[in-house]
């Protein structure tokens, strides 16, 4: 008789390298570019090569690591492997906690962006928003893996599409406006040489996400091999994205412009579509809806990556036993997807971003 782990299909290739996508390329890029543009100025272009560059050595470490030990838990599995106990129980809660903010965090930017879409819809309604993108991750992730990876490829490829426009229109728009694109690019630093190492940190926050990946290495098919893989394809793609939406949202509003600007994405395709006061509406929703769906895939891959994690200190005995428990029809720690969403939600409502 086959065992269950036989029977429950598995991620792959392109299903991690869209958790990986889906994970980092979004939620980062809707809040640091306008705090990276204030510190630097338009050298925020550069800002985002080198921080993209530190995030791919991080990211062909984790590779290495892998390769070596394709077990669930990731980071936790390496440090075990590699340190004490108390190395390994350090790198595990403190990853974990991590994981379980990034939940809280994730919720309430989901309201703070449907609310710009929908302003003054109330205290009631807000909360309704919320628990309706904590019960769609929960009951998503509940139907198995591979269902949770299906989920995440539809919201990754969907929000790439408002990116891809405001990148392709942003060039049609600073091609034939060579002269607005140098001045938005005179002074390109702003600040000190603090302030651009600061923007580096700001930036490589942005990157961060592609460790997801390796947490569910047990449901990944072949990990060796489709996890290093996808992990650079994503960082390549992620880079590539960051790179030429800063490129143009610079172009289109300069230094000060983006500095000040609430939703500098948003902004931007007002400026770059205003040729067409219908388009550049049109455009600026398609980047409000972009942002929530990059939101809700962040949640689906952080309540996926956290709750395997979560999983691996139970059966260690780090966490509480129930943790581990698995679902009988779908394989998934069940009891830690559960938990992990009800409580982020719950701490939503202690205060804010």
């Amino acid at each position: 008789m086959p065992m269950m782990s036989d029977k429950i299909e598995k991620l792959n290739l392109f299903d991690v390298t869209n958790i990986i996508v889906g994970t980092v390329l979004g939620t980062g890029i809707f809040i640091t570019l306008s705090l990276t543009g204030s510190l630097v100025g338009p050298s925020s272009l550069v800002v985002w090569l080198i921080a993209g560059i530190i995030a791919l050595i991080i990211a062909l470490s984790f590779n290495y690591c892998v390769m070596v030990l394709p077990k669930s838990g990731g980071p936790y599995a390496f440090a075990q492997d590699t340190f004490s106990s108390l190395g390994a129980f350090m790198v595990g809660w403190s990853f974990l906690l991590f994981g379980w903010l990034s939940l809280v965090a994730i919720t309430l930017a989901f309201l703070q962006y449907f609310e710009a879409l929908v302003p003054d819809i109330g205290f009631l309604a807000g909360v309704g928003v919320m628990v309706s993108l904590v019960v769609f991750a929960v009951v998503t992730n509940l139907m198995g893996v591979k269902v949770t990876g299906r989920v995440i490829n539809v919201l990754s490829l969907a929000k790439i599409v408002p990116f891809a426009l405001l990148v392709v229109g942003g060039a049609i728009y600073l091609l034939g406006e060579p002269e607005r694109m140098m001045s938005n690019f005179t002074p390109f630093l702003t600040g000190s040489a603090i302030n651009f190492g600061e923007a580096v940190v700001v930036a490589f926050w942005a990157y961060t996400g592609f460790e997801l990946a390796t947490l569910p290495a047990g449901e990944v098919e072949e990990p060796t091999r489709t996890i290093p893989r996808a992990i650079i394809i994503g960082m390549l793609v992620v880079a590539s994205f960051y790179f030429f939406i800063n490129l143009v949202v610079f172009g289109a509003l300069g230094g000060a412009g983006v500095s000040d600007a609430g939703n500098p994405l948003a902004e931007a395709s007002k400026v770059i579509f205003a040729w067409s006061p219908e388009l550049a509406w049109l455009m600026a929703l398609l980047v409000g809806i972009g942002a929530l769906l990059a939101i809700a895939c962040s949640e689906e891959t952080e309540l996926l990556g956290a709750s395997r994690l979560a999983r691996v200190l139970a059966e260690e005995g780090m966490m509480p036993r129930a943790l581990a428990k698995l679902s009988v029809r779908s394989g998934v720690p069940w009891v830690s997807i559960v938990l992990l969403a009800t409580t982020a939600l719950a701490a939503t409502f202690l205060g804010g971003l």
